[in-house]
């Protein structure tokens, strides 16, 4: 699944380069909407009894991006596993060149008592298909 976004100057360090951490907001930002695309934002990021959080990430940057720039974000499911799953976001310029690449981790929690839980049906047949 890819998802469009355009670096911003909010995005930028003063070198007018992207900040390293907002990197990882642009890609929390491609999750959500690859959620959203599934009908699946509020089972996910809003749900009851469930949440995700991230428990692992790491990031491999390969070419500077600047604000103003278009960058295409390919989100992918690299694992998936009983209360977990891996995800891998591409970041791609305006030439398909590859800039970073973004692993994350998260895990099913039940909120009440902090638990691992069975990732739930309808989001573990919605990750299998990405």
């Amino acid at each position: 699944m890819f998802v469009n976004y355009l670096v911003t100057f909010y995005d930028a360090d003063p070198a007018g380069v992207i900040f390293f951490g907002n990197t990882f907001r642009i890609v929390h930002y491609s999750l959500e909407k690859c959620m959203n695309s599934g009908g699946l934002y509020d089972d996910f990021f809003n749900n009851e009894i469930y949440t995700y959080p991230v428990k692992q990430t790491s990031a491999d940057f390969k070419k500077p991006l600047s604000p103003g720039q278009e960058v295409k974000i390919k989100f992918s499911i690299l694992e998936i596993r009983e209360s977990s799953f891996s995800c891998e976001f591409t970041i791609y310029n305006n030439d398909n060149n590859v800039v970073a690449v973004v692993n994350t981790v998260h895990v099913c929690l039940e909120k009440k008592t902090g638990n691992k839980k069975p990732i739930p049906e309808n989001i573990l047949q919605f990750i299998k298909n990405i």
